[in-house]
């Protein structure tokens, strides 16, 4: 077995007294549909996924060595909700017509990796919450639109105006070479 991390992001637009917050029981290393525990929580870790704008949430433990084909991370569906002005709305995993009830909901992160005793594995996740959360008919439904990379990258950069000056709260939207959005997120008062 050797160390490795994995680390959860989201960077969506700051959303002024919203909270997305997921009840987290665990983290599994996938292998096709073979599941290989990584790290529980026992109680669930809370994490308010609007908050991984500036940070991430880490899970560092030791894998048995070997090829894996994702992640899934098991999310107790009974004690997520949003918080929208301190009023906490129950999450309602899928979609309309698709609702998933099971007490525990996986939600897969497909990524490539593998673990060896030369290798320093790092992986990332990313929940992508403005993709993944939707308001309709007073209920708040929740489809995880994921994506993830063995080999996190960075964008950096400073967006500034024809004057010369940064430009504060632009949405900036990353997308995958198909033109899918992988990713939203601002600029700070910095541009």
């Amino acid at each position: 077995a050797r160390q490795i991390k994995i680390s959860l992001f989201d960077a969506p637009p700051a959303l002024n007294g919203v909270a997305v917050n997921v009840a987290i029981e665990g983290v599994q290393l996938m292998n096709g549909i073979l599941a290989t525990p990584f790290v529980t929580y026992i109680p669930e870790q809370v994490e308010n996924l609007v908050s991984l704008q500036d940070h991430s949430l880490d899970f560092n433990a030791k894998a048995p060595l070997g090829s894996y084909t994702g992640v899934r991370m098991l999310i107790d569906a009974t004690n997520s909700n949003v918080t929208i002005a301190g009023r906490k709305i129950p999450i309602i995993w899928g979609a309309p017509g698709e609702v998933n009830l099971s007490p525990i909901v996986a939600v897969d992160f497909t990524v490539p990796f593998a673990v060896g005793n030369s290798i320093d594995t790092k992986v990332a996740l990313d929940f992508n919450v403005l993709q993944s959360v939707r308001f309709q008919n007073g209920v708040i439904y929740v489809q995880p639109s994921t994506s993830a990379a063995n080999s996190p990258g960075t964008v950096s950069g400073t967006l500034k105006n024809n004057g010369g000056k940064p430009v504060s709260g632009a949405a900036i939207v990353l997308a995958d070479g198909s033109g899918k959005t992988v990713n939203v997120t601002s600029t700070g008062t910095d541009g």
